[in-house]
């Protein structure tokens, strides 16, 4: 996500009194490929993203540093 899309969402969590919190999953770069990869070749897959839509994904996405532990998580692959 964006910066400006996480802020969208704080600002409704916190109008709504909820809790916010924000999960930034990292993998690398080849481990992803060979995901989509393995997908590509998968009769059964029914998903459209492929390596075109992950690299404008993965342009378009800024880290959420702006969101301080504990409200932020994160976990490598």
């Amino acid at each position: 996500s964006t910066r400006g899309e996480r802020a969208r969402f704080q600002d409704a969590a916190a109008r709504l009194g909820a809790a916010c919190y924000v999960v930034h999953v990292v993998a690398p770069d080849a481990v992803v490929r060979e995901r989509l990869a393995r997908r590509a070749r998968d009769r059964t897959e029914v998903s459209d993203a492929d390596v075109t839509v992950y690299e404008r994904a993965r342009a378009a996405v800024a880290p959420p540093d702006e969101v301080a532990p504990p409200r932020r998580v994160a976990h490598g692959v």
